[in-house]
């Protein structure tokens, strides 16, 4: 299982956190018992983002070949992330770079724990083809300033097969997704989406607090 949760730039503040299950890797390859074979596959790692960091953080997972367990093959967060923001042309020409250099059925995940771009400087034709070739719709709407991205894709996969969720600003974003190998084909299965507006959270709490 995969997953991601970010929101953007909310309150001078954004945030968020990948995380994936290595599955039975440890057990197949030691004599563990099943209850800490258990405990392995219920604990997932996660990898915690630096907030306020602009652009793009990214992970690449190669799945086994049953597809049950995953393998963090190469790590683009926080000062290594693809800073589409700051530098668009050339960190746009190195995230394309870097996708297609990816073998097919690698797992993509990108998270955003600021803006992924500016406002006077979007990027252009070429982001939006590398997000294709990882299983986005050609047709999926641009990234807007300071809006929550996050995306799970598979590399060669079919175009609008991702798990892919933008919203405004003060939206919390999480995506989840499980990994399936068939026939040496990788592919997300039971995908799922959660939006959580943080303005309507807190004007709860506000009111709860009135309430008591």
């Amino acid at each position: 299982r995969v997953a991601i949760e970010c929101y953007g730039l909310t309150m001078a503040r954004g945030g968020g956190w990948m995380s994936f299950h290595a599955g039975d890797a440890a057990g197949a390859s030691s004599s563990s018992s099943s209850s800490s074979s258990a405990a392995s596959e219920s604990d997932p790692t996660v990898i915690e983002l630096k907030p306020n960091m602009t652009g793009f953080h990214v992970l690449e997972l190669k799945p086994s070949a049953n597809g049950r367990s995953l393998e963090l093959a190469s790590q683009h967060t926080d000062r290594d992330r693809f800073n589409i923001y700051k530098d668009t042309d050339k960190e746009t020409r190195r995230f394309a770079k870097w996708v297609d250099a990816l073998p097919n059925g690698r797992v993509v995940m990108i998270c955003i724990t600021d803006t992924a771009i500016a406002a006077k400087r979007p990027p252009g034709k070429m982001l939006y083809d590398s997000l294709v070739k990882l299983g986005a719709s050609s047709k999926m709407e641009r990234i807007g300033y300071r809006f929550p991205f996050a995306m799970i894709g598979v590399k060669g996969s079919k175009e609008g097969s991702a798990n892919l969720a933008m919203d405004k600003t003060k939206v919390l974003l999480r995506l989840e997704a499980n990994i399936g190998v068939t026939s040496g084909k990788t592919s997300l299965e039971d995908k799922s989406e959660e939006r959580v507006n943080v303005t309507e959270l807190i004007l709860a709490a506000e009111r709860a607090r009135e309430e008591a």
